[in-house]
């Protein structure tokens, strides 16, 4: 990391619980994986709910992973703004991740796959700025909960360039 950001991030305990706390972001607390890692984790978490019910992350599901990005962005829709709603109201967050997560990045993984990922506001302008369209990054993303099939894996920071 070439700066410091103190961000909002989602922090995972040993027993499992998530809490939202303004830190200072840590990689360590991300592990190697792909895109596809925590929407497998997410599907798996809503094959076992009813489609009207809401599953949120229990136990550490943050990874480190490479994407491409590809120039698109659009305001987070609002069935993911719902789910983000009561991911933080179930885990009692202070603070707004509608608005925190407000805008969608459209990326591509390595296996040539689309994803439509929240990115916290914070970062979002450094961002365009320092990975622009079509440039390889590394994406801090954590899975977050799902609703019928929508599933919350959000973006916490990223690294321009791979790792």
């Amino acid at each position: 990391m070439t700066r410091l950001r103190v961000l909002i991030c989602a922090s995972f305990s040993l027993v499992g619980l998530v809490t939202a706390t303004a830190a200072a972001f840590s990689p360590d607390d991300y592990k190697p994986g792909n895109l596809a890692q925590p929407y497998a984790f997410g599907e798996k978490e809503c094959g076992k709910i009813d489609k009207n019910e809401i599953a949120v992350a229990t136990g550490n599901s943050a990874f480190r992973v490479s994407a491409v990005w590809n120039g698109e962005k659009r305001p987070t829709p609002d069935r993911m703004k719902a789910l983000l709603y009561f991911v933080e109201k179930t885990r009692g967050i202070k603070f707004d991740l509608r608005t925190v997560f407000g805008t969608e990045v459209n990326v591509t993984d390595e296996a040539g796959r689309d994803y439509w990922l929240p990115i916290q506001a914070p970062i979002f302008q450094a961002f365009k700025d320092e990975v622009g369209p079509v440039k390889r990054a590394t994406l801090y993303v954590a899975y977050f909960g799902c609703m019928g099939e929508q599933i919350a894996v959000v973006v916490n920071e990223f690294q321009a360039g791979q790792n």
